[in-house]
């Protein structure tokens, strides 16, 4: 999922139902698959809420997300790694350079092991924003789903069994009796080739040699 939370500074009836609609979205993904969120959730964590977070305290938006993180076993990935604060923050006010981690990839908690690294990279000039690429690295050990296993006949209970023997030989007889009728309706290999009547109530075959 990719979303967009509105700011700190929106009335917090616009967050309520941004996060309504979040929940919603959630809900929707079957437990057992892989979850990601991506977004600009415009919400500051402290250290009280993420292990490894840019900011000092947790804004108004960060309690939000902190409580949909909680409902959902979610877990922000990029702020799971100890990583130097200038791979932390996401984001560069333009007007005052001020730098702050308002991006984050959620992920459920149970794929934590799957999370091999996130950080945010410098990439201004080639995207054209003020906010920095947020990437993670992954590793997926998905599972392949087993075939019903082939059922092996009981030949002990079959030779132990005349009903079983019984109903078998029934069942061959059947099946060639019908390959049988299927063989005799097929025309076979040099048959002679139909007879062509003549009048006179007389036949010929082809290839005689007809009277001048």
């Amino acid at each position: 999922m990719s979303v967009y939370s509105p700011t700190n500074v929106a009335l917090i009836e616009e967050v309520e139902r941004f996060y309504d609609d979040l929940r919603t979205a959630i809900h929707h993904v079957p437990a057992h698959n892989f979850l990601i969120i991506l977004g600009d959730f415009n919400a500051r964590l402290g250290p009280e809420d993420a292990p490894f977070t840019y900011h000092t305290n947790t804004n108004r938006n960060g309690e939000h997300l902190t409580a949909l993180l909680t409902e959902h076993e979610l877990l922000a990935a990029n702020t799971l790694f100890r990583k130097r604060m200038g791979k932390r923050w996401t984001f560069q006010d333009r007007a005052t350079s001020m730098r702050r981690q308002l991006d984050y990839i959620l992920v459920r908690r149970k794929w934590r092991k799957s999370i091999l690294n996130a950080e945010s990279y410098s990439t201004f000039d080639s995207v054209g924003s003020d906010h920095r690429v947020v990437a993670a690295r992954l590793r997926l050990s998905l599972r392949v789903p087993k075939s019903a296993p082939r059922a092996r006949p009981d030949w002990e209970a079959f030779a132990g069994s005349p009903e079983l023997q019984a109903n078998y030989t029934a069942e061959v007889r059947g099946r060639l009796h019908l390959l049988a009728e299927e063989g005799s309706q097929r025309p076979t290999s040099g048959s002679s080739p139909p007879a062509k009547r003549q009048p006179g109530n007389g036949y010929r075959r082809r290839g005689d040699i007809e009277p001048p």
